[in-house]
């Protein structure tokens, strides 16, 4: 039983996780002092700039497919446990 919470709550925090605010959204949110000093550009630069460095880590040290397949597994470990929940759900339905 309790495995089945740890594994809804995982699967929430990856549900969460993927879900992204928009940016205008998270800007706004900046404290007062930082209002105005951050816009949509510098940070999607920023965000830009981010992903060419982890993609050059990945192909550095783990070759030229290693970002795709880091990618891959991302969505497939999501797909499963999104499955996982459904046959959860389904097994307590059927309780």
């Amino acid at each position: 039983m309790a495995l089945k919470y740890i594994m809804f709550i995982i699967c929430i925090g990856i549900v969460w996780a993927q879900s992204e605010p928009s940016l205008s959204d998270a800007i706004n949110k900046l404290p007062p002092e930082l209002q105005g000093q951050v816009d949509e550009k510098q940070v999607n630069e920023l965000k830009n700039k981010s992903m060419q460095a982890f993609k050059k880590k990945c192909e550095d040290n783990g070759g030229p497919n290693a970002y795709p397949q880091i990618e891959e597994s991302k969505h497939r470990i999501s797909r499963l446990f999104v499955r996982y929940i459904r046959i959860l759900i389904f097994i307590q339905e059927q309780s």
